[in-house]
């Protein structure tokens, strides 16, 4: 019967970001190419769907390899870790004084130092955007205030403080040169929309053959495949990035950046 035939499911692409929906992307194609072939050509209307498939799927490689060029790059990624290194010595420093007990007034310095800095809490385990304006804010109150610009000359760490700024600052304008490259992203949520649409019809033409032929074997192990890879995303990776706090990185690999819609995959009939 019908009903009884095996289709590919539906399934939200709006819940990947954009590497595993590219992997999605890319697996369905090869899936395709090599079902069929010279030998077993594809049926009318998802030979001429292939065509459009692969070539949103050129464009969407395209654009998401630029856009991940224009996220993290080799640049902020040295600065960031520079920086990392500058705030975690200081940050032991100033602990470590407090602790000088033979030394009241180093203690008390040390003490209101390390008090300003724990203010901010800045974590080098965190985005990097949110970590570097905590550690300008800081600076910017350090710098405002003899006090404490005393007790970091005290503490030896205003060579530090002055090269941590410079890291800081640079690594600002990196940012901001980076902003300067974000139409990748504009360019990869294009692609992401196009390619939807044209998986959406793949797919669709693929279940409209599978039902009117009403064949269990034909399009079996294409079929299996497909919805075995789309089984294990939603099962296994979705429900792991799920479970963890880990958020992706800033730039565009977000879920539903592609802002596109679910497939629809009712099934039309094949001319």
């Amino acid at each position: 019967m019908i009903q009884d035939v095996k289709t590919v499911v539906s399934f939200d692409t709006t819940r990947l970001d954009n590497s595993l929906y590219v992997g999605l992307m890319s697996f369905t194609r090869d899936q395709f190419n090599t079902e069929f072939d010279e030998d077993n050509p594809a049926p009318g209307k998802i030979a001429a769907q292939l065509t459009r498939y692969e070539a949103a799927y050129t464009e969407l490689d395209t654009a998401y390899v630029e856009t991940r060029k224009s996220v993290y790059t080799p640049e902020i990624e040295a600065a960031d870790a520079e920086s990392d290194q500058l705030v975690i010595g200081i940050r032991q420093v100033a602990e470590g004084a407090t602790r000088m007990s033979f030394d009241q007034e180093r203690q008390q310095q040390a003490t209101r130092f390390y008090d300003a800095l724990k203010k901010y809490k800045i974590d080098t385990h965190e985005n990097y955007l949110a970590e570097n304006n905590k550690i300008l804010q800081w600076i910017e109150e350090v710098e405002g205030s003899a006090i404490l610009e005393a007790a970091a000359q005290t503490l030896g760490l205003t060579a530090a403080i002055a090269q941590l700024k410079t890291v800081a600052q640079r690594l600002r304008q990196l940012i901001t040169d980076r902003a300067a490259t974000m139409p990748a992203k504009e360019r990869m949520r294009n692609a992401r929309t196009a390619m939807t649409s044209e998986y959406r019809w793949l797919i669709t033409a693929l279940n409209a053959y599978a039902l009117v032929d009403n064949d269990e074997v034909r399009f079996n192990v294409l079929i299996t495949a497909l919805n075995g890879n789309l089984d294990y995303l939603k099962n296994t990776v979705l429900a792991r990035k799920g479970s963890s706090e880990d958020e992706p990185e800033d730039g565009g690999d977000t879920p539903s950046d592609g802002g596109e819609q679910e497939p629809d995959v009712t099934p039309v009939t094949p001319e």
